[in-house]
């Protein structure tokens, strides 16, 4: 497994640590207690007020589908940054505390958030070769399910000290992740 890691190009490996220990790290912390934060903590709204936020957010990925279109004008590493950091941005509407604004928040990092996957997978196939993207996707599946456990793990953690710590720790990590993904992408042509 080392030596499949180590095979494939630099750009793939940062990715792979950037989605793992920052990206999606970030976004399980928010993902996985947005819930208890909105109906608990916050009280804005019910649980089933939460399922409703989530079923009508979930519809914003067709909104992914046009906008790819605009993306795809532009080199990668622009987008990127735009696109994560507006990501951090939406996870702090979070600090409001309403139904609109959690609805709002879920919208934009449900698009983004497509939008970024796309760019990513895009950029793998450009710098791995044929017989070699297989092994990029599976270590690309390994940084959602690592990152997602990291983030759980330390989201609950943060979650016990003080809720709205999430909500902070999701921006940081998601702005700081904005300018490490541009560096890795500026010199990928578009």
């Amino acid at each position: 497994m080392v030596k499949d890691f180590l095979s494939l190009n630099i750009l793939v490996r940062w990715l792979v640590l950037l989605r793992s220990f920052v990206l999606l790290f970030a976004i399980s912390m928010l993902y996985y207690y947005a819930a208890l934060y909105a109906v608990r903590y916050a009280g804005s709204v019910s649980f089933t007020g939460w399922g409703l936020i989530v079923a009508a957010s979930s519809v914003s990925y067709l909104a992914a589908l046009p906008l790819a279109n605009v993306v795809s004008r532009f080199k990668p590493a622009l987008p990127y940054l735009f696109l994560v950091f507006l990501e951090g941005l939406a996870s702090l509407l979070f600090l409001f505390n309403t139904w609109i604004a959690f609805l709002a928040s879920m919208l934009l990092l449900n698009v983004c958030g497509a939008l970024t996957y796309a760019i990513e997978r895009a950029a793998i196939s450009r710098v791995t070769e044929q017989a070699m993207r297989g092994r990029a996707e599976g270590f690309m599946n390994l940084s959602f399910y690592f990152g997602g456990a990291l983030g759980s793990l330390v989201g609950g953690y943060a979650y016990s000290l003080y809720p709205p710590t999430i909500i902070i720790l999701t921006s940081t990590l998601l702005m700081v992740g904005a300018f490490l993904g541009f560096k890795l992408l500026k010199n990928l042509p578009r």
